[in-house]
């Protein structure tokens, strides 16, 4: 029952009917009198669709055959199962199957045509039946981009005109052309699939390394946009490409890119989906945080929120894309308000790595209001970022010296210092640090050694300070990381501020 249940469930009433009807017209046993209720089928159909998963299995055989036990009862699940699954893929349930894709539908209907056809595979008799079943499979797989049942249809036709040279040829050729789509379109998806899976192992790979992974792909990939049509194809391309682009920081190729996967979205049927309009919008709205145009990001937020469904992920990414934007923007007000949105969402108090990021988040609001005091609270109660690949712990530190460093409270300043030494000493070998950390931590050092002299001339301070400040560098500050407050910003305005006292 652990099968049936499900299937049944998933229904809508509509093709529950057609079901039912379709139920009808087979029988497990023929029946003595010719009423449906005769049917042992339609009985357990009815008798899931009352009770579901409060019957147990005994139950339901009890319900069926008057006893807890009977083999009967067994064949009847094993028969009602196939049925109800072949029913499912008929052209009548599938018109009121709301839950199963567009594209799918037209799938399952080319399948079947393709799967009618062996029927009359190699029989004299049956070559106009053959041709009229090719004829709507093609016509099905090639305004869906169906490229396997494709190359299966021009496949079975060809066998049929073997005896005909050269429309042998032409289907072969038909053939060969739909293989090439077909396996385009699965190079590119498992590429996708490859970055999404090294992603999720390593979430803060370097961009030189993830542009290297898709570089030459990329490049072996290229002439097929040339060679076939396929707007599959060309959307999965693209979208590898805007990644690309992003790792390289060619953010203005980056927005062309993106720019034209959504035009594709917004009008192409093959790729178009409210998810996708979804994540174009968050590819733009994720650049548009990179290049610091903060305004832009809260355009782009505004569409993504129409596209996106409170409590998924792609909704948490948009809020803090929102939050860092106004915080950049010294909108602190408005971000406090987004933060108590993401607060207020299940995954804060689900998952730990949230929590400790989004109050790593109100302790940064604390630290830009000036609330040294509350922020260096806030930070003292936030545990180590479980799983942290992307190095919110180190910016939880990085934050709790600058605090210190505000309040005057040196001597702890020094020891945050020898602690992140530590930290960093500790973790290598599991968090991936970025270079500019490893920067941001010889600058705290060096200060700590000049007693928090910003201007100390015997120092190697403004060279690491330089290297921060460069935007075209290698160790650039980026929008989308821990480091909200950028380090070199808060270091220049404690130098002027040390001179203006001298």
């Amino acid at each position: 029952m652990k099968v049936i249940i499900p299937i049944i469930e998933s229904m809508s009433p509509a093709e529950l009917e057609n079901v039912k009807r379709g139920l009808m017209q087979f029988s497990t046993k023929r029946p003595k009198k010719s009423d449906p209720e005769g049917s042992a089928s339609l009985k357990l159909v009815d008798a899931v669709t009352k009770f579901g998963h409060a019957y147990s299995n005994d139950d339901y055989c009890q319900l069926i055959y008057g006893q807890k036990h009977d083999p009967k009862f067994r064949a009847l699940k094993f028969w009602l199962k196939r049925r109800l699954n072949e029913l499912r893929i008929s052209d009548v349930c599938l018109s009121h199957n709301d839950e199963v894709p567009l594209a799918y539908k037209f799938r399952i209907q080319a399948r079947n045509y393709i799967t009618q056809s062996y029927l009359y595979h190699g029989q004299s008799h049956g070559k106009h039946v053959q041709e009229f079943l090719f004829v709507q499979a093609v016509k099905i797989g090639e305004e869906w981009e169906l490229f396997e049942e494709l190359v299966e249809a021009y496949y079975l036709m060809g066998i049929a005109y073997r005896n005909d040279q050269k429309k042998f040829l032409e289907l072969c050729e038909k053939k060969h052309y739909y293989r090439k789509c077909q396996l385009a379109l699965d190079r590119v998806l498992e590429l996708k699939n490859l970055r999404l899976s090294v992603l999720e192992s390593e979430r803060n790979l370097p961009p030189h390394v993830e542009a290297a992974l898709l570089e030459e792909p990329l490049e072996e990939m290229k002439p097929l946009m040339k060679e076939i049509k396929s707007d599959k194809f060309k959307y999965f391309y693209l979208s590898l490409l805007n990644d690309f682009y992003v790792a390289k920081r060619d953010y203005p190729k980056a927005d062309e890119v993106a720019q034209e996967l959504l035009a594709m979205v917004k009008t192409n049927k093959l790729v178009s989906a409210s998810y996708r309009l979804g994540k174009c919008y968050g590819m733009l709205c994720t650049q548009a945080l990179f290049q610091k145009n903060y305004e832009g990001v809260l355009d782009y937020v505004k569409s993504l929120k129409e596209h996106l469904n409170p409590g998924t992920n792609n909704m948490r990414l948009t809020l803090e894309h929102e939050l860092q934007a106004l915080l950049h923007l010294g909108r602190y007000d408005d971000a406090q308000r987004t933060l108590k949105t993401l607060c207020a969402e299940s995954f804060y108090y689900e998952n730990k790595q949230y929590a400790g990021q989004y109050n790593y988040y109100q302790a940064v609001i604390h630290f830009l209001k000036g609330n040294y005091s509350d922020c260096f609270s806030i930070l003292q109660s936030i545990r180590d970022i479980t799983d942290d690949k992307a190095g919110w712990n180190i910016g939880v530190r990085q934050l709790s010296f600058m605090c210190l460093v505000e309040m005057g409270l040196y001597q702890q300043a020094s020891a945050t210092v020898e602690q992140m030494r530590k930290y960093i000493d500790r973790t290598k070998s599991k968090v991936e640090f970025r270079e500019r950390d490893r920067v941001i931590y010889s600058l705290f050092a060096a200060l700590n050694r000049a007693d928090f002299d910003f201007n100390y001339p015997k120092s190697t301070m403004q060279k690491l300070v330089d290297r921060l400040s460069d935007d075209k560098g290698p160790v650039a500050f980026e929008p989308v990381s821990s480091e909200i407050v950028p380090i070199h910003t808060w270091f220049k305005k404690h130098q002027k501020k040390q001179k203006k006292n001298a």
